[in-house]
């Protein structure tokens, strides 16, 4: 990683947030303990999710970099590193949040009681505790759902998908500030009501994984801006498949997600063709109305089975140079266990 991050001219300190994957979750502690030693006081926001990693890989990660500017404020990092009420002190060293200018990055919330720091006893409240979890944290920069602009929720059993489901929504239609828990409560902020597309749960993504750290049932994982504007495409991808692309865009970044349904019977060539062509169509939208629009990363929510062969054919067109191409970016393959709603989900994160 810090050879990458050195190639394009970055350090440690230049990252706002980090994918952890593991292949065992039983490594937690020990690759804490590696990865404290890369960043200073101020790490960045993470997620860290057990994957059924591909060719005996045990670690990946994937991160999101941005340099400050002499003219613009320095990124806020927000820790909670005492017990208490308000939410549950970092298990780990990352921050629970780290804003940049408008986007706020947020830490993966599970299900903890912050006075004891132990998990709930019954996964319904671990889903509801870590959806306040997180939703407080967002309320410490002013914030509320509605200012969401992806929304990720790991879950280890699926039947827990309609209880999470309902509970996002829920905080959406609510979204309030509770001034008691708002670091900024007079901070200026766009509400439900003025958005350019109503509140949606639709967009996010729910997926079924081995294992979370302690063992959790739930992981939610949010990013937000303070204002956006929201809107929904139609796609023609090989193999005769339609699909709708969500785009979400602040004044600095896109976030653009897709659910496809993808037969069994799909060939990894055409699987892979799929994947291309989807981030190639929503990078020309995107350049339609942002002709400086560029996507730094996809990363594809598979199964298992077909994680080798998408990753196989994507690495030889890297060898060509499809890498460093203006539209590419870097793509990121994230077999799970299973995908609500779909068989592939993608997402991908855009600069404009």
């Amino acid at each position: 990683m810090q050879e990458r991050l050195s190639a394009h001219g970055f350090c440690p300190e230049d990252v706002r947030h980090v994918n952890l994957v593991v292949s065992d979750m039983d490594m937690f502690n020990f690759v804490n303990a590696e990865y404290i030693k890369f960043f200073g006081i101020n790490p960045p926001s993470r997620t860290c999710v057990e994957f059924v990693l591909p060719r005996n890989r045990h670690v990946q990660i994937d991160a999101l970099c941005s340099r400050t500017y002499a003219n613009e404020l320095p990124p806020k990092h927000m820790h909670v590193q005492s017990v208490s009420h308000w939410a549950p002190a970092n298990i780990g060293p990352y921050s629970q949040a780290v804003q940049v200018n408008n986007t706020v990055f947020l830490a993966g919330q599970i299900g903890l009681e912050p006075s004891t720091m132990e998990l709930a006893k019954e996964p319904g409240i671990e889903a509801y505790l870590s959806l306040r979890h997180v939703t407080r944290v967002l309320q410490a920069h002013g914030l509320v759902p509605s200012h969401l602009i992806m929304c990720t929720c790991f879950l280890r059993d699926a039947s827990l998908y309609p209880l999470c489901k309902q509970l996002l929504e829920d905080s959406i239609v609510q979204d309030r500030i509770d001034e008691e828990f708002s670091y900024f409560p007079h901070r200026n902020t766009t509400p439900a009501s003025s958005l350019s597309s109503p509140p949606a749960v639709a967009d996010a993504l729910f997926c079924v994984v081995p294992n979370l750290p302690k063992h959790a049932m739930v992981e939610w994982h949010f990013c937000a801006v303070t204002c956006k504007t929201k809107s929904e495409h139609c796609i023609t991808l090989p193999e005769d498949y339609i699909s709708k692309v969500t785009i979400t865009c602040s004044n600095e970044l896109a976030f653009a997600s897709t659910c496809i349904n993808i037969s069994e019977h799909t060939s990894p060539k055409s699987l892979t063709q799929i994947v291309v062509s989807t981030q190639q169509q929503t990078s020309d939208i995107l350049k339609e109305n942002h002709k400086g629009c560029l996507i730094l990363m996809t990363r594809v929510f598979c199964l298992p089975d077909q994680s080798i062969a998408i990753e196989t054919i994507l690495e030889s067109k890297e060898e060509d140079g499809f890498e460093q191409g203006s539209r590419s970016g870097l793509f990121v393959v994230l077999p799970v266990k299973k995908i609500i709603d779909g068989s592939l989900y993608m997402q991908m994160v855009a600069v404009l």
